[in-house]
């Protein structure tokens, strides 16, 4: 269900004076926020350039990642561009988070992730795509987040959307209303229990 898998594979990455042309016409609109995301930008080459090339031309900036590749190095240099906040994907608990994604130990380096960009001062929401099979896990997913101190500003429940590898088994993953109704009652229990501010950050699929 990620973005990177929504096309085929021919498109690559752009080059990076293409992504500074994207910028400048950005600005020349009088567009004021870039928002960096992919599938996942760090493994743009010249990434850094393009954000400190967009911090000169005065863009407010935030990100999306996996935040398996922000590192201290990483961290440091968004929030010396002015990035004060972003956003990291976690979908359940570590042996959930690991089984979705494909990627042994994929958890334990987004959640080092968190750590670095909080050290920075960059505030970092989690954000949990709910499937069939993982939508249960969110309570548990803020538990451990609280009782081991992975400091997160906020817990993003989105909405599975019918693209990448989500349009082959849409129909057995997507969730019903009677699960809505379970995760709005579990978004009020994160926040009572631990006092992390839980939502849905996308529209509500009727």
């Amino acid at each position: 269900f990620c973005f990177s898998n929504s096309a085929t594979g021919r498109f690559k990455n752009p080059p990076l004076e293409r992504v500074k042309r994207v910028i400048d016409a950005l600005a020349e609109a009088e567009v004021f926020e870039i928002r960096w995301f992919g599938g996942e930008f760090t493994v743009l080459k010249g990434w850094k350039e393009a954000v400190s090339y967009a911090y000169d031309k005065g863009f407010f900036m935030a990100f999306v990642s996996n935040g398996t590749r922000v590192t201290h190095e990483s961290a440091r240099h968004l929030a010396r561009h002015g990035i004060t906040g972003g956003a990291m994907s976690i979908h359940g608990p570590e042996e959930m988070h690991d089984r979705v994604v494909g990627v042994p130990g994929a958890f334990r380096k987004t959640i080092e992730g968190i750590q670095n960009c909080w050290e920075e001062n960059i505030g970092i929401t989690v954000l949990f795509t709910p499937t069939q099979a993982n939508f249960r896990s969110a309570y548990d997913l803020a538990k451990w987040l609280k009782e081991n101190n992975v400091p997160v500003t906020s817990f993003d429940i989105g909405r599975l959307c019918p693209s990448g590898e989500a349009t082959s088994d849409w129909d057995a993953q997507r969730l019903t209303l009677d699960d809505y109704k379970y995760l709005f009652r579990v978004m009020r229990e994160i926040y009572r229990d631990f006092g992390i501010r839980a939502y849905m950050g996308d529209a509500f699929p009727l």
